[in-house]
């Protein structure tokens, strides 16, 4: 994996400890070599990712679910979770759970994502500092920050790490009743 393959981003020591992880990780014959079907990555999405689009398929997404009830022919939204809410130790546990293995790479952004980072052979902790391209907030995340310090986690500054944030400010919608 070449530098150039995040062009979003700054050149700078968060970009190449990416950099240097994944390559390493897919050398085989490197010392830090992870076989393809060992190759976990997760990624907290309440603010790390929440205002980009990907196009992963839902069987590739991990988290907190409502449990549902076959009810005369109609499948019905339940009031309570299936399996463990995936916060602070449910993280890692639902990804063990739901893939058989822990993470060889995590983000994540604040305190409840402490154990999931911690589980990671690589952790990357996203510090939203930037007002002006995105969401500037970092309360929350003083645990994690500390750990990050005391951890050696990579973190990345949204503000001084990537050039590209968003293409356009997103706005903040109310949910619609499909997701209610």
């Amino acid at each position: 994996m070449g530098t150039s393959s995040l062009g979003s981003w700054n050149d700078g020591a968060a970009k190449r400890a990416i950099v240097e992880f994944v390559t390493s990780a897919a050398a085989e014959g490197s010392p830090g070599y992870v076989p393809p079907m060992d190759r976990v990555a997760v990624f907290d999405n309440d603010g790390t990712l929440w205002v980009e689009t990907w196009g992963l398929p839902r069987e590739n997404v991990i988290g907190s679910a409502p449990e549902f009830a076959y009810r005369d022919g109609t499948l019905v939204r339940q009031a309570v979770l299936h399996g463990p809410v995936a916060l602070g130790p449910g993280k890692p546990e639902y990804v063990l759970a739901r893939t058989g293995r822990l993470p060889r790479l995590a983000a994540g952004n604040d305190d409840v994502d402490v154990e999931m980072l911690r589980s990671a052979r690589f952790a990357l902790l996203v510090v939203h500092d930037d007002a002006e391209r995105e969401y500037a907030y970092t309360d929350g995340a003083d645990r994690a920050r500390a750990m990050a310090g005391e951890a050696g986690w990579t973190t990345v500054s949204v503000k001084n790490d990537w050039n590209t944030v968003l293409t356009a400010r997103p706005t903040q919608e109310e949910p619609s009743a499909s997701c209610q």
